[in-house]
């Protein structure tokens, strides 16, 4: 072998590490990208021209968590007649002859649409059909909430456009509309139960139910002389959850210790009482001292992630189920669940966690107590 060949060899070897470590084509096949149809007031005083854009974001639960956007595209055609300089882009006057569309620099894929309609609820589906460099989008009306930009300008979305064939995912808080009492709230020298265990450290253990089986029937000891069951546990695995990582359990977890078990513990009462032990006939009585706390919790939920695909809504499935209930003391108390209910907003810690679609919080009527 020639000297020059040897070390032509020796030079390919040592920059392969290097061009196997780099990627050879950039990936451009994001199946949760979206497009945000920007509506936008420019600065005080500034009356020349639209300020509307389009925001491009590589994973629309990256957008949902409030990090900022991928690209953006200010200068949009707009087919419509617009009598004036400062106008809103007529996002539901394009059609699919003449559509709204906009070049993003970044990679010079171009997003066209048309066909859209208004009215809708926030992050509801709306009629109209989008393209993105050749992938079928489904669009969306915007939801409340304004971010400010470079120039000064106050945008809020009007509609956002995801991919067809993504996976969608719609999310449900429920409780009973009964409520358990754990532990006394007045103190009794008759009987008194253990306090209750902190509702945090109990809802924390769903941790451990997601990896290890269960008896829903023995369920876990919460103190005050009750225990919580498990008539439902789902979770899927990580691979049947496109866009999920495995930490699933972990967060649905921390969203009860977080958003349910720290409002429980701020409901926690206390109560003391000295309690009398009779002497002798001859008297020398005494008096031992018992303290009591109790804690209300809901006398059962069920949290419940649905997923379909964007383009076939109807192949709607439940993918995770949670569903606990106490074993314990069930009553009605409107006032207390309302409290609850009103206290825990589920809803702003489900929505960043979980990239949903849609997601609510209700009540329904206990079957049984």
């Amino acid at each position: 072998m020639a000297i020059s060949s040897f070390f032509s060899i020796l030079f390919i070897l040592s920059i392969l590490p290097s061009l196997l470590a780099s990627p050879l084509v950039t990936r451009t096949d994001y199946p949760d990208e979206v497009v945000v149809l920007a509506e936008c007031d420019g600065p005080p005083n500034d009356d020349l021209g639209t300020k509307d854009r389009l925001h491009y974001f590589k994973d629309d639960y990256d957008r949902r968590k409030g990090r900022g956007s991928t690209d953006t595209v200010t200068n949009i055609y707009d087919p419509f007649n617009h009598d004036g300089f400062q106008y809103h882009v007529a996002w539901t006057a394009a059609k699919e002859s003449d559509p709204i569309r906009g070049t993003f620099p970044a990679d010079g894929r171009t997003f066209k649409v048309w066909g859209l309609s208004d009215g809708s609820a926030p992050d509801m589906p709306v009629s109209g059909t989008a393209d993105f460099g050749g992938a079928e989008f489904k669009c969306y009306q915007g939801v409340k909430g304004t971010w400010g930009t470079y120039d000064n300008c106050t945008c809020w979305a009007a509609f956002t456009c995801t991919r067809a064939d993504r996976y969608i995912r719609a999310t449900s808080v429920t409780f009973d509309n009964k409520v358990a009492q754990v532990g006394r709230v007045k103190a009794s020298c008759n009987n008194p139960t253990s306090a209750p265990y902190n509702a945090k450290d109990v809802f924390a253990q769903l941790k451990d139910m997601a990896s290890h089986s269960w008896d829903a029937n023995n369920g876990i000891g919460i103190g005050g002389n009750c225990k919580m069951v498990f008539p439902s546990l789902l979770f899927p695995s990580s691979s049947s959850l496109p866009g999920y990582d495995s930490t699933t359990p972990e967060k649905i977890a921390q969203i009860f210790v977080d958003a349910v078990g720290a409002e429980i513990e701020k409901l926690r009462t206390t109560d003391d009482t000295n309690c009398y032990i009779p002497g002798s006939e001859f008297g020398g009585g005494s008096y031992y001292h018992v303290h009591q706390e109790g804690l209300v919790y809901p006398h059962g939920g069920k949290f419940e992630i649905q997923m379909a695909k964007q383009s076939d809504p109807k192949s709607l499935q439940i993918q995770t189920r949670v569903e606990f209930r106490i074993d314990c003391s069930c009553k009605s108390d409107n006032g207390l669940i309302a409290v609850l209910q009103s206290s825990l907003g589920l809803v702003r810690w489900v929505n960043p966690a979980f990239g949903v679609t849609a997601a609510t919080l209700g009540l329904y009527n206990a079957a049984t107590c």
